[in-house]
């Protein structure tokens, strides 16, 4: 047989088993991806920001929350507009004179201490004054001495240096020439003595030169109510009205030692009781300053 004969059955053995080789080839395990697959999963990726909460509660506010109350509160946080408050006023002590300094002050811190060598409120219990001869229009009225017309004193009061401060009114109906008189160191004519009238203006009588001195309206006027203070020690003197220094002066002229009296002087000269000076005295005090040792 020729040569080429005898290849033909090789080459178609060789030829199958080349085909046996690819068709099998679809049946060999597919090598195993090192990627990983994505997930095709319907839930949603958390980011990396913190979610916003999808509850329903209510929080508290950081702020403070709005009173109810008619009252405005400050708010907690800071606005952006400062305001700055106003200053409040200071306070200033007005100067004192030097004899109020020197003088009259330092008496006024000792006696500061120390209780009233007699005191009286004119209630119920009122005793010891006595009429100058005019019983009958002197009455203890709702706490008051009222005295019409009248003048008034009390035994064992006749202190040379004192502190003396009262209350005083004048009562409706009286006549507005009146002057009701504080009236110390009584010993003879002519007396020493500080009076107000009507319309406020205060006197200080015979203490130098028997003159009269005058200031306007220097105290409450008509019914109001004043209170005053008058310190005699020595030859000094010091008068305040309603709390406040007003007038100092010495006299070496005065006698030292004499009767206090509670009085008025309607501005006629005589009883007039058509046209009374009536007033009223109240929350009488007297110390006796006579040991105190002022420099």
């Amino acid at each position: 047989m020729h040569r080429l004969s005898k290849l033909k059955p090789f080459a178609l053995v060789i030829s199958i088993i080349a085909s046996t080789i690819v068709s099998c080839s679809g049946f060999l395990p597919k090598p195993v991806s090192t990627i990983t697959p994505i997930s095709k999963s319907t839930d949603t990726i958390a980011p990396t920001t913190t979610p916003v909460s999808t509850s329903i509660k209510t929080l508290t506010p950081i702020t403070t929350p709005v009173s109810t109350s008619t009252e405005t509160l400050a708010p907690s946080y800071t606005p952006t507009l400062t305001v700055t408050p106003s200053p409040r006023p200071t306070k200033t002590s007005t100067p004192q004179p030097q004899w109020v300094t020197d003088f009259a002050q330092p008496i006024l811190d000792v006696i500061a201490l120390r209780t009233p060598d007699f005191q009286d409120d004119f209630d119920d219990k009122s005793g010891g004054w006595q009429a100058d001869r005019c019983g009958q229009r002197m009455k203890y009225v709702d706490g008051e001495l009222v005295l019409t017309d009248c003048s008034v004193y009390r035994a064992h009061m006749d202190y040379a240096d004192f502190v003396v401060e009262l209350d005083a009114r004048f009562l409706p109906d009286t006549n507005h020439r009146s002057r009701w008189q504080f009236i110390f160191r009584l010993y003879d004519a002519p007396y020493t003595h500080f009076a107000v009238n009507f319309y406020g203006s205060v006197y200080i009588i015979d203490l130098l030169n028997r003159e009269q001195l005058e200031f306007p309206s220097v105290a409450n006027p008509g019914l109001a109510t004043n209170h005053f203070l008058v310190i005699a020690k020595g030859t000094k003197f010091a008068f305040y009205v309603n709390n406040k220094p007003f007038y100092y002066l010495e006299s070496p002229s005065v006698f030292r030692q004499g009767d206090i009296f509670l009085g008025y002087d309607d501005g006629s000269g005589a009883i007039d009781l058509a046209h009374p000076a009536i007033v009223a005295f109240d929350n009488f005090k007297i110390w006796n300053i006579w040991e105190l040792s002022i420099p």
